[in-house]
């Protein structure tokens, strides 16, 4: 088995082992220092007292292994091949744990139970994959892995947070997986962590994935068959640069209808970002402008524009990063506290690495999950 094409076993994370590699994933992934990674003790009181964790394993590694351990062996004498004939009849039970032993840790997902609007919940505290196994879709097969975990649980809704300018976590939660969001953390984490990832601060959507709802299997289906990573496409106006006066009026017609009862919803919601004058969008120079308010606030849908690629300007300019993140949080405070649910987020058509825009609707989330 070559190592461009890796066997991933996605399986319940078992012994310390396989904990010590998780710790070793999360300090790479996020480039921290040791006091922010979780503690191995923690992590195992955890596992024990039911929280979910859950691995991707290069099981490759194994048979790799085996082979090279098979080819060294042709070079022992034939008293050594007794010997290692002997100690492989007498480990046969022994076996799949040293397969185990072998397997290499190339991702994971942990969450831990919560109580949230009266009901047990599963928060998904991390989820992080090493970026030369992130062709594989890994991400979303240890998302569905943990639902069907908490399904089987009894648990009907998780929840996690993520930046909200960061675009391929963005369109990964709501199109793919099929999130919503109401609430907004500001600085979650503090103002920064040792993590190259937490400088512009840690502010976080709070998102609500509401596991059985018609929303969710949806978006599940959709994803697993293809059709999501390419539904943002010409054609379909996901976005361009119209910013004339917005069609999206209160108390329309299409706005009666509860969001899940909409034939298309995510299509909807395309043709919609079309209309919309974001409440935050990008000037001429690439630099956040904001709009008026209340005038945004008084229609049905808000929208929310973010740069294609927020690490990028990090590092190319952190006052310029800094202004997206005071711009965008001013805007999802504003329209949230003004009853607006996040629904959907969008890629834009406007060249590689231009904005995508948020989606926002005055609506409730269990309206948008719809009914089992």
């Amino acid at each position: 088995m070559s190592s461009s094409a890796p066997h991933i076993v996605i399986r319940d994370l078992g012994p310390i082992d396989d904990l010590v590699q998780l710790k070793a994933v999360e300090k790479q992934v996020w480039q921290m220092d040791e006091e922010d990674a979780i503690p191995l003790t923690l992590a195992i009181a955890l596992k024990e007292a039911g929280s979910i964790f859950i691995g991707a394993f290069d099981a490759g590694k194994s048979d790799r292994n085996k082979l090279d351990n098979y080819k060294r062996g042709k070079g022992t004498s034939d008293k050594e091949g007794e010997n290692k004939g002997r100690e492989k009849a007498g480990s046969d039970s022994c076996g799949k744990e040293d397969d185990k032993a072998r397997e290499k840790l190339v991702g994971f997902a942990f969450g831990f139970l919560g109580r949230e609007h009266g009901q047990t919940t599963i928060h998904s505290h991390m989820l992080a994959v090493l970026e030369s196994y992130r062709h594989l879709d890994l991400g979303r097969r240890l998302k569905l892995a943990q639902r069907e975990r908490a399904l089987a649980m009894g648990i009907r809704e998780m929840t996690w947070t993520f930046d909200p300018l960061q675009s391929r976590n963005a369109h990964f939660n709501f199109a793919k997986l099929g999130v919503v969001s109401d609430t907004y953390k500001v600085d979650f984490y503090g103002p920064e962590t040792s993590s190259v990832l937490h400088r512009n601060g840690t502010d976080r959507l709070w998102v609500r994935w509401l596991l059985d709802s018609r929303r969710v299997r949806e978006r599940i289906a959709s994803a697993t068959a293809g059709a999501t990573a390419d539904i943002d496409r010409p054609g379909r106006a996901a976005m361009d640069t119209h910013r004339g006066v917005a069609k999206d009026t209160p108390n329309g017609t299409a706005e009666a209808r509860p969001w899940a009862a909409r034939k298309d919803p995510r299509g909807e919601a395309l043709d919609a970002l079309r209309l919309l004058a974001p409440l935050v969008r990008f000037d001429g120079n690439g630099r956040p402008a904001r709009s008026e308010l209340s005038e945004a606030l008084a229609r049905e849908r808000v929208s929310i524009e973010i740069p294609g690629d927020i690490l990028a300007i990090e590092q190319a300019d952190a006052g310029l990063a800094r202004a997206w993140r005071d711009a965008t949080r001013w805007a999802f405070r504003e329209s949230l506290k003004a009853g607006f649910v996040v629904v959907e987020y969008c890629r834009s058509i406007r060249g590689r690495q231009g904005p995508g825009a948020y989606l926002l609707a005055r609506t409730r989330v269990e309206d948008v999950g719809g009914t089992p």
